[in-house]
């Protein structure tokens, strides 16, 4: 299999990317599987860990990974698994090969499960989840024997136990018991054990097997604070390990904040607890962060009416920056205060100043965490003009290092977006350079597998570059995300040449172009696409629905256009169902909006009284009577006086003059079918 390897089209020199550079030879070497330059580079890596009491050697950390050694959007996640199985083989006393295996299926599980909220989480990906943590926590106690102070291992293990639950395997290895709950077919309900397989499958992962592992010598015995949470038990054996461990406190006290599911103020009476005594203030701030960062941010930013609440978080941001913060801490803080200010304050000067504040801080090789949020906010600064009609001026050439730092760090695609406008266009003090930008957009595709739909995609970003008066630089990139079939850019290209955004410019606008934009959209299954073009083959190119094959064609894209999340295509299916259905088809329809006469959006009720209408002047579902009919358009004429398809639906029903109107309602009265109450519209 030929690998295309992703590297970074800006230099990694200085410094302060010598673990980047570090990586990138690390990668090379697991592609050739040169196993023994890697067992050497880790050993001296943790062996420079060990020597840095202060925490100062941050590679080990960051280099003994999955995505240390692997590119996972130009690696195949098969071939990611080969090659850290026979790397294991290769060596099968090597700790950094067993750590990092137990790591990396610890990787998947998390992203099995993803960054939703548990509530968001299917019950596949559960399970799916923990089946890769069973065998993660397999590999990590393989590791622990194998090593003095496995304590990478160690944190792995607190890491796993706090977020996804610790294996139940290893709670009977404690107890002395048997292992009898391990995750195989027998213990899940098949249909359920089938779909996590599949998502397993879709990481390149299998199932766990049977169990072999047993449990270090070299572990404490579990005392009842253990047993009670696992995740403390690893804590204090990494604690053991390395007593002075900041940052494994501070990823502790993260799932203790209430946005896992603790409650206010735990975090800070763990800062001052015993284990964090020997700490700084500046690394007990650090502690503190992950609940001081949740009552920043839960629930979001007041909105700038509600006065006594910006003022109370306006407050909790004051106080925490007047803390001992290290840079890193002090440039996300200020980050989110720039956000603040902006939101809630309504002041984007001030925010802009923050923000570049921030960027004094945020040294490199730090970024932003994740896109949304600060990114986002002073990307929207830079891009929209929000004072005196005018764009903002990148003050200290803080922008251009944030896209700078992106496109070194090569791997945060909505980032490589904006640095892809700013080095195709020479913005923000970036010399053009056209190659660079291509390279960044191939870069975002690339990245695509590996981004959480949820976020904020490089689609928004370039609906941001559009906002901001660039509307052909917008397009220039839409276009070449489109053509590489990323991030449902077609659907955007779509809005654009068919002049769906009323704000488009004339030169922008291309009928030729239209319909294939459309087409791959709903190859794509972007709902409104799939609705969109459905109702134009409908419409537009009048296909025969009297022909099964073409009925069942539309009426497969409305379902599309449902299953995605757009409401007016449960009206559009009963259209279909009710006018070319089979007879049971047509009876569903019917029944279908009866149940949805009381919708909670109006315009959806409307449409559904509108089809029940009809269907008992044409007898489809239903008997046909046009004194039902009425009865049922009266009742929504009463109910949706100002409906969009009120005058057509009358003229269906009475007619378009009034002597019609009083002839058909006498008619309907006097001569309709009379059928029993069951059929009158809800009072």
């Amino acid at each position: 299999m030929q690998i295309t390897t992703s590297s970074p089209p800006l230099p990694l020199d200085g410094p302060e990317w010598a673990r980047f550079r570090h990586r990138e030879a690390l990668r090379k070497a697991m592609l050739e599987r040169r196993f023994d330059e890697i067992e050497r580079t880790l050993g001296e890596l943790e062996a420079a860990w060990w020597k840095s009491a202060d925490g100062a050697d941050i590679h080990y950390g960051f280099l003994s990974s999955g995505a240390g050694l692997f590119d996972y959007a130009s690696v195949d996640a098969s071939l990611r698994l080969e090659g850290l199985t026979a790397w294991s083989q290769a060596y099968p006393r090597s700790y950094h090969a067993r750590q990092i295996l137990g790591q990396y299926y610890f990787g998947r599980a998390c992203a099995i499960r993803t960054a939703a909220w548990s509530s968001a989480v299917s019950e596949d990906q559960w399970v799916a989840a923990r089946m890769a943590c069973v065998t993660a926590a397999e590999h990590l106690l393989a590791a622990m024997a194998l090593s003095e102070r496995p304590a990478l291992a160690a944190e792995t293990m607190m890491q796993m136990s706090q977020y996804l639950g610790q294996p139940d395997f290893v709670d009977a290895l404690f107890r002395g018991l048997p292992v009898e709950k391990t995750m195989q077919r027998e213990e899940v309900e098949p249909n359920l054990y089938d779909a996590a397989c599949a998502r397993l499958a879709q990481h390149g992962l299998k199932p766990p097997g049977t169990i072999t592992a047993t449990l270090p010598a070299s572990l404490p015995r579990l005392q009842q604070a253990g047993i009670d949470n696992p995740g403390y038990y690893w804590l204090r054996y990494g604690l053991s390990l390395r007593p002075h461990w900041p940052e494994l406190l501070a990823s502790y006290a993260q799932y203790l904040s209430p946005r896992w599911g603790g409650g206010d103020g735990e975090v800070e009476k763990f800062a001052v607890g015993p284990l964090c005594s020997a700490l700084s203030e500046q690394e007990r701030n650090a502690v503190r962060w992950p609940g001081v960062h949740d009552a920043l941010t839960l629930p979001d930013y007041p909105e700038p009416g509600d006065v006594r609440e910006v003022r109370a978080r306006e407050k909790i941001f004051k106080d925490w920056l007047a803390r001992d913060l290290s840079d890193d801490l002090r440039f996300m803080a200020l980050g989110k205060y720039a956000n603040f200010t902006h939101y809630s304050l309504k002041d984007a000067k001030l925010a802009h100043r923050r923000h570049v504040e921030s960027i004094r801080y945020g040294k490199p090789p730090e970024t932003y965490p994740g896109v949304d949020g600060p990114f986002r906010d002073f990307t929207n600064l830079m891009l929209i003009k929000h004072v005196d009609d005018r764009h903002a001026e990148d003050e200290e050439g803080a922008y251009a290092r944030v896209l700078q730092t992106a496109v070194r760090h090569f791997d945060e695609p909505t980032m490589l977006a904006v640095a892809a406008f700013a080095w195709q266009f020479g913005i923000w003090g970036i010399g053009a350079d056209p190659a660079v930008a291509t390279q960044l957009i191939d870069r975002a595709v690339q990245l695509e597998p590996l981004y959480e739909p949820d976020e904020c995609t490089p689609m928004h970003a370039c609906r941001m570059i559009w906002d901001g008066g660039f509307q052909q630089e917008a397009t220039y990139l839409t276009r070449a995300f489109a053509e590489r079939r990323a991030y449902s850019a077609a659907a955007s290209m779509y809005d654009i040449t068919s002049g769906i955004r009323p704000d488009a410019e004339p030169s922008l606008l291309d009928e030729s172009e239209v319909n294939r934009w459309l087409m791959q959209a709903a190859e794509e299954g972007e709902p409104v696409a799939l609705h969109n073009y459905a109702w134009r083959l409908e419409h537009v190119d009048k296909l025969d629905l009297t022909v099964r094959e073409n009925f069942e064609r539309i009426r497969s894209l409305y379902v599309g256009a449902m299953h995605g999340g757009i409401d007016m295509a449960m009206i559009r299916i009963a259209s279909v169902d009710r006018r070319h259905g089979t007879a049971d088809e047509k009876q569903q329809a019917v029944a279908h909006m009866k149940s949805l006469v009381a919708h909670d959006d109006d315009h959806i009720a409307g449409e559904a009284y509108g089809e029940v209408v009809l269907a008992y002047k044409y007898g489809d579902g239903v008997p046909q009577s046009e004194f039902i009919a009425m009865q049922w358009f009266d009742r929504y004429k009463e109910l949706f006086p100002s409906h969009s398809t009120l005058e057509w639906l009358e003229t269906q029903v009475y007619g378009a003059s009034g002597w019609q109107m009083a002839g058909r309602g006498l008619r309907a009265f006097f001569l309709g079918k009379k059928l029993s109450s069951e059929h009158l519209p809800p009072k």
